[in-house]
């Protein structure tokens, strides 16, 4: 299954799997490009965590849970993301 993002000239940012258009927050649109661009590698959570909070400083402490929670929306919107096994990681 073909997936591809474009980012047009709006806020709002989407995917592309298949012939369908998924649109996407700011955190599932770093995610998943960073997914993407990362492709075959499988992408840890805590990779994903220095994606949205690159200053460790700023990273709550919830943040492994919010990873979760976007990945999970993610996928419940048509996203094709694969985990490998319990904290193994990520892929499109």
């Amino acid at each position: 299954m073909y997936v591809g993002m474009t980012l047009p000239q709006s806020r709002r940012s989407h995917v592309t799997v298949g012939d369908r258009e998924i649109y996407l927050t700011r955190q599932e649109h770093q995610i998943v490009e960073h997914l993407l661009l990362s492709r075959p590698r499988y992408v840890t959570r805590d990779e994903l965590i220095q994606v949205l909070w690159p200053d460790p400083d700023l990273e709550p402490d919830y943040a492994e849970n919010t990873v979760g929670a976007h990945i999970c929306r993610a996928r419940r919107k048509g996203v094709p993301i694969t985990r490998l096994g319990y904290k193994m990681g990520y892929t499109v």
